[in-house]
């Protein structure tokens, strides 16, 4: 196994936003069931420590590649844009006030006659405008040259790393909304 590949190229993949999630899920199968460590117990140490590697980097790529913002951080990584996500600020102002609005009505919705019904119209106004960034981002990237990364607009990859911090933000807000969900169940 090529250690070095990146991810897309581990499971055959093109590389792609909008990604054929059934394939990606196959090719991973295939990959654990012919690299598990279990499959090498009677090898040798090299083998095994090999295998055991070969395991990890296959979950790992499968975990960032299954994920919408850390399969679209992941393709502007491979274009040489480093940003941390955890930290990357974010300039657009309408954005920062939509976000702070949502916060707002959460906190609110317990105090609401039908806190549920209220959770599933921001998470649908939410999952909408999230679905949207990831179609721009999907279509940002098709017109990238992977093989060539210096040959790419640097204002398009910004402007798409924009959107992935933005993603990111929805990303954790979706979370928030999931966990109230829960607490008002129990």
């Amino acid at each position: 196994m090529d250690f070095k590949q990146h991810y897309f190229a581990l499971f055959k993949l093109p590389i792609e936003f909008n990604l054929d999630l059934a394939q990606l899920k196959n090719s991973y199968r295939e990959l654990q069931r012919q690299l598990h460590p279990d499959n090498f117990a009677d090898q040798t140490e090299f083998e095994k420590r090999g295998s055991v590697q070969a395991s990890a980097l296959i979950n790992e790529a499968h975990a960032v590649l299954k994920a919408p913002v850390s399969r679209a951080h992941y393709m502007l990584q491979l274009l040489g844009k480093e940003f941390d996500l955890a930290t990357q600020t974010i300039s657009d102002a309408s954005f920062l006030m939509q976000q702070m609005e949502w916060r707002e009505q959460l906190e609110e919705v317990k105090h609401n006659a039908e806190p549920e019904n209220e959770l599933i119209r921001i998470r649908d106004n939410i999952n909408s405008l999230f679905e949207s960034y990831c179609d721009q981002f999907a279509a940002m990237s098709e017109q990238w040259d992977f093989k060539n990364p210096s040959t790419n607009d640097s204002a398009s990859i910004d402007q798409s790393s924009e959107l992935v911090c933005k993603m990111k933000f929805i990303e954790k807000l979706l979370n928030e909304i999931e966990q109230i969900e829960d607490s008002l169940l129990d």
